[in-house]
């Protein structure tokens, strides 16, 4: 891993051979023909580092992640029902699927984020629609930018919303989720809507902070809305929207009226300013998609094991991950995925702790104690 000095140049020496260290112990180079590899998934985590976060930071909760793995909480996993939800983690990474059904994990602020804006219904929140049972009085100031939400590519979508009647919103309180018996399947969708021509549709809305210049829509999201239109049976919709919201975060006073939700000061704002949509119509190509999935679901439930694809890893979704600190498989180590998710794949490679570090000295402030 020499070359790996290249990646390092905003480091001192020791940070880099910290840095080299923790990846070696994370199972990252365990081989020459990984290093490249190695020097990409760097690269890319170096890309995503907030500003008061440098790659000693990351790689250190990874590290002491797997070095208490016991401490974390078992989750009690019942194959009695999938989920839209199991099928969507599935499809974004077999790892991810299994490492939630068997650990209690940590959420992140971007989920907790979209959490909230879920139980804040935005859709019905931007159209004024009735949105009783939502939370926060504030929910309208979301969208302080509202002009530039709606645009020649989503128009279409909010004036059929604003012509149709809501028939079931996921997100209420109580709400019972739809069963498909048949299939051994349960979803909860965001919305159920009837349009001016009695069709029946579904919306699902996802959440991203920041403005993309070209927006994909994911399979993994694709897939979750395909489950609700072919395998919820009661509901009988004949297509679906799935909607990406783009939002961004301000820091304010909390001497002003502009940042208070129900009379409480915020020190950070949430708001809206760009959505996306696009439209999932029943085809073959949509069908035969979701009857892959949810066999190879089943399978994997079943069998309690698959195999995992090495040329399936994708570095842009690894270093993103919710789980990526509870994953050994994206160090290219391992050919199987297990259920539960194993702890062989989270044990922590053998490397002596480099000779340059045993020393104190005033260059290694920043270091933290790994052993």
């Amino acid at each position: 891993m020499e070359d790996l000095w290249n990646y390092l140049t905003n480091y001192t020496s020791k940070q880099s051979i910290f840095i080299k260290y923790l990846l070696k112990r994370l199972g990252f180079g365990s081989n020459k023909s990984e290093e490249t590899y190695c020097y990409e998934y760097i690269e890319k985590l170096k890309g995503i580092l907030k500003k008061e976060e440098n790659l000693i930071d990351v790689l250190l909760r990874d590290y002491n992640t797997k070095k208490y793995i016991q401490q974390i909480p078992l989750k009690q996993f019942s194959a009695s029902y999938l989920t839209a939800s199991d099928l969507a983690e599935y499809v974004f990474c077999p790892v991810a699927f299994s490492i939630n059904k068997t650990y209690e994990t940590k959420s992140n602020i971007e989920s907790d984020i979209g959490l909230i804006m879920h139980d804040e219904r935005v859709l019905l929140s931007y159209l004024e629609k009735d949105v009783i049972g939502a939370t926060g009085s504030g929910i309208s100031q979301r969208f302080k930018e509202r002009n530039g939400v709606i645009n020649s590519s989503n128009q279409a979508f909010f004036t059929e919303i604003e012509n149709s009647t809501l028939l079931y919103s996921g997100h209420s309180e109580n709400r019972v989720p739809y069963i498909n018996k048949d299939k051994n399947f349960t979803g909860q969708p965001d919305y159920v809507f009837r349009n001016s021509k009695g069709k029946i549709f579904i919306v699902e809305e996802k959440y991203h902070e920041g403005l993309r210049e070209k927006t994909n829509f994911y399979n993994n999201h694709k897939i979750q809305l395909a489950s609700y239109i072919y395998l919820l049976n009661q509901i009988g919709a004949d297509y679906g929207y799935l909607v990406y919201w783009s939002y961004y975060r301000k820091t304010y006073y909390t001497n002003t009226n502009y940042n208070t939700i129900n009379n409480q000061p915020v020190k950070q704002w949430i708001g809206v300013n760009k959505c996306d949509v696009m439209i999932l119509r029943k085809n073959d190509n949509v069908e035969s998609f979701l009857e892959r999935t949810l066999n190879n679901v089943k399978s994997f439930v079943d069998v309690k094991s698959t195999i995992f694809e090495l040329n399936s890893l994708n570095i842009n979704k690894c270093v993103s991950c919710a789980y990526t600190n509870y994953c050994g498989h994206k160090t290219k180590r391992f050919t199987k995925i297990t259920l539960p998710y194993i702890k062989d794949f989270t044990k922590l490679m053998f490397v002596p702790y480099p000779e340059e570090l045993k020393k104190q000295d005033k260059d290694n402030t920043n270091l933290k104690d790994s052993e």
